[in-house]
């Protein structure tokens, strides 16, 4: 889940970075209306050319199952995995609805009209258009996959470093509290002693 929130975290910044470029851009670019609304319909080919919409379904599914095998790695009690599980469910649900392919296509579209030029697009458009482009799309999936299961022991080692600094953090932040609240009764029996 951690990653998930990572790599849409890192999109969302890198969507956000281009997107506030995308008027110096276009400004300094001094783009046609005509050349905008050419890149744009290339954009809008790309995406379906690279199965854009496909693929992000494909990786919320990969990555619930990749979590879910997780879940019952870390934690022994099934009614832990099942609480885990439950909130797991909960958090796609949101993820999904909240970075769902009719909020994000216009997004790309803006992203990628903004920052290739039509010549570019057209060969992009070629190339994943071609048996070797349509290949390396479909292949994609499976080699996410793959990579993601070479990387759950990394995930799972990490996952438990995060909750052990967690709980670390937890037990010094309730330790400061009362040292902080003893501190100030302290020196409110002081403050009643001079009275």
């Amino acid at each position: 889940m951690r990653k998930l929130t990572t790599i849409l975290t890192a999109a969302l910044i890198t969507v956000g970075a281009v997107a506030g470029e995308m008027k110096t851009t276009e400004a300094k670019a001094a783009v046609s209306k005509e050349q905008m609304a050419k890149r744009r319909a290339l954009a809008e080919k790309f995406l379906v050319t690279m199965k854009v919409e496909k693929q992000m379904s494909q990786v919320f599914q990969m990555i619930q199952q990749s979590q879910s095998m997780m879940l019952k790695k870390m934690f022994k009690d099934a009614k832990q995995v099942k609480s885990a599980e439950e909130f797991q469910s909960k958090m796609m649900t949101i993820i999904k609805e909240e970075m769902s392919w009719a909020k994000l296509k216009p997004i790309f579209i803006d992203v990628y009209s903004s920052v290739y030029s039509v010549k570019e697009l057209e060969a992009m458009n070629k190339f994943f258009s071609s048996p070797v482009g349509q290949s390396f799309v479909d292949k994609t999936p499976e080699v996410n996959k793959v990579t993601m299961q070479k990387m759950s022991s990394i995930m799972i080692s990490m996952a438990n470093r995060v909750k052990q600094e967690a709980e670390k953090f937890k037990k010094e932040a309730i330790e400061k509290a009362k040292a902080s609240k003893s501190t100030d009764n302290d020196k409110d029996s002081d403050d009643d002693q001079m009275m």
